[in-house]
């Protein structure tokens, strides 16, 4: 499992939930917090590998939105 966490605007929000919904494998949204400004951050669980992770973001135009990405703890 890797945590991931995005940076992202109000205006964004719903299509980059719905995308981790869908792409991502056994997504588990954690939360979803004001960052600043306009901007969130959604952080979420997911059994996808790294790869397929860095691949996903790459395909949805969401690398750039990336904070961090880890281990499960």
């Amino acid at each position: 499992m890797w945590w991931v966490k995005l940076r992202v605007s109000r205006d964004d929000l719903q299509g980059v939930v719905n995308t981790i919904r869908k792409r991502f494998q056994l997504p588990s949204i954690y939360k979803i917090e004001k960052y600043s400004g306009n901007d969130f951050i959604v952080a979420f669980t997911t059994a996808s590998t790294l790869d397929e992770i860095l691949q996903i973001l790459g395909e949805e135009g969401l690398f750039n939105n990336l904070v961090s990405i880890g281990p499960e703890w």
